[in-house]
């Protein structure tokens, strides 16, 4: 660890990114898919969203 650090950190940050698209590909599958989410705009887009008219 001490000679070549770059063997522990290399595989830990390509499994960190891995794990975090695949996140965010779930994420982004629940938003299109979950039929409760239907109607509201999806994750921001509902009650909470404010719309400014003039």
């Amino acid at each position: 660890m001490f000679l070549a650090p770059w063997l522990a950190i290399a595989p830990g940050l390509a499994l960190t990114i891995a794990v975090f698209g695949i996140n965010m590909f779930g994420d982004a599958m629940r938003d299109l898919l979950d039929p409760r989410m239907r109607g509201t705009g999806g994750r921001f887009g509902g009650a909470a969203a404010v719309r400014i008219t003039s």
